[in-house]
């Protein structure tokens, strides 16, 4: 079973219970392959990411290795994909956005509330990424499981009644009796 939801800056109850469903799995599920969606010469390479804080307004945060280059030749935004995935859990999650470079002190503390030694380590070793989500594919595959067994069981029965007479009758009988003079 396949949900697909998108997000615009519409707020509206039905996209809030969606935002809160996706947004439970998202901190349930906690690791996700992180994939660079642009074409520019200079991307963050895909990585395995720890989702650190997924908040109301749509956004998750989570660190990623910095890049030799200089963050300021990057592009600021770009858009990405999150799949998340877990050994044991029923659905996998698949999250496209736009990434944001957060590389600010102030506004790494505003938005996770870290200490200040674990902000120099990621001003240093790493780079933080805000990134809004715009689309959602929730894939649930227990209910992908049970169809497929439905759909074989349904096979396996066609198999069964397309080998077996289907009740047609012959009457070798003739229609009209037939007289032979005696």
């Amino acid at each position: 079973m396949l949900l697909e939801v998108l997000f615009t800056n519409k707020s509206s109850m039905h996209s809030d219970k969606n935002l809160q469903f996706i947004k439970s799995k998202i901190l349930d599920t906690e690791v996700a392959i992180f994939h660079c969606l642009t074409n520019s010469i200079l991307r963050i390479p895909n990585a395995v990411i720890r989702t650190l804080k997924a908040d109301n307004d749509g956004n998750i945060y989570f660190f990623v290795a910095r890049p030799p280059q200089l963050v300021s030749q990057f592009d600021q935004a770009f858009p990405v994909s999150l799949k998340y995935f877990k050994k044991g859990k029923t659905y996998t999650v698949r999250v496209f956005g736009t990434a944001n470079m957060i590389t600010n002190a102030t506004e790494i503390n505003e938005d996770l509330k870290l200490s200040s030694e674990e902000i120099s380590n990621a001003l240093c070793t790493q780079l933080l990424l805000k990134v809004k989500i715009s689309k959602v594919e929730f894939y649930d595959l227990a209910a992908h499981r049970k169809n497929i067994l439905q759909q074989l069981k349904t096979f396996i029965y066609s198999l069964v009644n397309y080998t077996e007479p289907q009740g047609v009758e012959y009457d070798f009988s003739p229609r009209t009796p037939i007289r032979y003079g005696f």
